[in-house]
């Protein structure tokens, strides 16, 4: 029985120095006189903490835009920004299909017919592959700070009316990110 209970207690202690739950290493604590400085090294972790940003997109007034040849046409878009620090906003057309311009949409897809000049948002021309912002600025603490920002699309008179139930589209891509 003495033998049983022994390689039990034996076997507990193996685990628990395996898990590291008992050690039997010395200690490293050094022995300095009072009075005397204690040498040493600290070493200090520092963890870059990302940028804290929000943002939101409204339409503001009505969804359909009438869009009317030789004028400037013009629609704005509601944009609220929360960023802890100074930031940019960027639209691009990721669509190959619409590359910048409105295109006719059928309600299930897009042909091959689109307006002659790109839209812009502000002062950007899309599809904006070289990532240009729109807007830039300064951290806005802990609230949402709306930025008004114009679409703006040129109608020529080469540009073709559509079939009844058709329009022309185009997805924007709103990125927010630190400047």
């Amino acid at each position: 029985m003495m033998a049983k209970s022994f390689l039990a207690f034996f076997m507990v202690i193996l685990i628990l120095t395996i898990f590291g739950l008992i050690t039997f290493a010395p200690s490293s604590a050094q022995d300095v006189a009072p009075g005397l400085p204690l040498s040493g090294e600290m070493i200090m972790a520092t963890t870059e903490i990302p940028p804290s940003m929000e943002i939101s997109v409204e339409e503001i007034g009505d969804s359909i835009w009438k869009l009317f040849p030789s004028t400037e046409n013009k629609k704005e878009i509601l944009i609220s920004v929360k960023a802890d620090n100074s930031w940019q906003l960027i639209t691009t057309d990721e669509n190959p299909l619409t590359k910048g311009q409105m295109t006719e949409w059928t309600g299930s897809g897009y042909t091959s017919k689109h307006l002659i000049s790109s839209l812009k948002v502000e002062s950007v021309a899309l599809p904006n592959r070289e990532r240009i912002p729109a807007r830039t600025g300064i951290a806005t603490a802990s609230k949402f700070q709306d930025q008004k920002i114009s679409l703006i699309q040129e109608v020529s008179l080469n540009d073709e009316p559509l079939e009844p139930g058709h329009i022309y589209r185009i997805e924007l891509t709103v990125t927010l990110s630190a400047e």
